[in-house]
């Protein structure tokens, strides 16, 4: 029954990846008993359906098989939070390795203590890995004390009804590649950004003095947000597994939050274009970085403005359309 196959996964993927396969085979068999013991002949359809509506909502059973409140991360949430931290530490790892060979690579004098830099890179590894962990336990822990559920985002129907299962050709997926790869970067990005603060900014030549790093430094708090939103609503919609209306809506929100962000940054290295010119920028590089800084909100706005409307859109239609009618209802 292809209904009682998508009721159990629904259940399924909300439980820690052992419990999974006993609770596919113990649910599978007793909805088949159930439907042997109260159907004669082949179930139809509608048969499914309201054994289906009996038996609950895929979150209401799933919670049944844990006691989420006792954890900071319940099992519901783990398997989300350990693959992102399985993902985010190795690659924070690997940006510091690559930030260290490149930084060597620029400046060879540094070989003559490369075993004392070996040894910082290695404290920055840890430090870095402490801050990452601690910031993604912070979103899940987050969630989990709100006890907030992926189905609260959308109107519950007075009876739940079995047919809005998610199929495997839903195009509301999620595609957890996407989402798993925003919350790594953001989270890395963050931590970069609280310990180097004071040497991110512009650099165009090796060893040459550090631009704009003071933009950063006041703007850090307004880059946090960001990410942190950013971060929260990824891990919404890979534990959620599918979009939804209002997460549509929220992921504009971040957007435009980030180009207020972005807006905030080049309008300050826009008035600080005297800084380039004491560097000793050659030629028309300083109007030219300028302008670019000039123009880069109004580019990143229109690109987010752009999507926006796509979505906007398809929600509209979406909600005009008139729902199909169910024959036997």
């Amino acid at each position: 029954m292809d209904l009682i196959d998508r009721y159990v996964n629904e259940i399924a993927r909300r439980l820690p990846r052992s419990k999974r396969a006993d609770v596919r085979e113990e649910l599978r068999s007793a909805l088949n008993d159930a439907l042997d013991s109260r159907v004669e002949g082949e179930p139809n359809e509608e048969d499914v359906v309201a054994l289906l509506e009996e038996f609950g909502r895929p979150t209401e059973v799933a919670a049944s098989y844990s006691d989420a409140n006792r954890y900071l991360i319940g099992p519901p949430l783990y398997p989300v939070f350990k693959l992102v931290v399985s993902v985010a530490l190795p690659a924070l790892a690997a940006v510091l390795v690559f930030s260290f060979a490149l930084s060597v690579w620029a400046d060879p004098s540094q070989m003559s203590s490369l075993g004392a830099k070996l040894l910082s890179l290695l404290g920055g590894i840890f430090q870095t890995s402490v801050l990452t962990l601690g910031t993604i336990v912070l979103v899940f822990a987050l969630l989990q004390r709100l006890d907030l559920n992926p189905d609260d985002l959308q109107v519950e129907e007075e009876v739940w009804n079995p047919r809005d299962l998610p199929v495997v050709a839903d195009v509301d997926l999620v595609g957890r590649g996407e989402a798993l790869t925003s919350i790594v970067f953001a989270a890395v990005f963050m931590v970069v950004v609280n310990l180097f603060r004071d040497r991110l900014g512009l650099m165009l030549t090796p060893g040459q003095k550090v631009l704009f790093s003071h933009i950063v430094v006041d703007n850090l708090l307004w880059i946090k947000i960001s990410l942190l939103l950013g971060m929260a609503l990824h891990t919404w919609l890979l534990w959620a597994g599918r979009w939804r209306g209002l997460t549509r809506i929220a992921k504009i929100g971040c957007d435009l939050f980030g180009v207020y962000v972005v807006y905030r940054v080049a309008r300050a290295v826009v008035a600080d274009k005297a800084a380039l010119f004491d560097a000793g920028l050659p030629g028309p590089l300083p109007e030219m970085i300028s302008m670019a800084a000039h123009w880069l909100p109004v580019i990143v706005a229109v690109v987010v403005l752009f999507d926006a409307a796509k979505v906007l859109y398809r929600l509209a239609i979406r909600s005009s359309e008139t729902p199909p009618t169910v024959v036997g209802a």
